[in-house]
């Protein structure tokens, strides 16, 4: 799949409102991460990672590379998503805001 690339002049910076609360994921179709930022309730917003349920919090972690491999994250087993499974997460976010059950979210403590 070939990259759609901007309009001619358009400003994306401009044109999407500044959120603190999004989804987001990052990989390949095949293995790929999906981070939720939101609000707290002390008002910052927090990211955290989606999982399915049943993971093992002490498993080894994978690597999920993006960017054309110029970066990674590293994520738990129960973490890795198929493009099919991550549409579905999207797809219910997109329909109620949240990602809820089955789902699972980890905190993330490095951003």
């Amino acid at each position: 799949m070939e990259p759609v690339a901007r309009p001619e002049g358009a400003d994306l910076l401009e044109a999407l409102p500044l959120s603190d609360e999004y989804l987001q994921c990052a990989g390949s179709a095949e293995a790929m991460t999906i981070e939720l930022r939101m609000p707290a309730g002390d008002g910052a917003a927090r990211e955290y990672t989606v999982g399915k349920p049943g993971g093992d919090a002490d498993a080894a972690p994978e690597t999920i590379p993006w960017d054309e491999g110029r970066r990674s994250t590293e994520v738990l087993p129960h973490e890795v998503f198929t493009a099919d499974e991550a549409a579905d997460v999207f797809g219910a976010y997109f329909r109620t805001g949240e990602v809820g059950a089955p789902y699972v979210l980890r905190r993330r403590d490095d951003v």
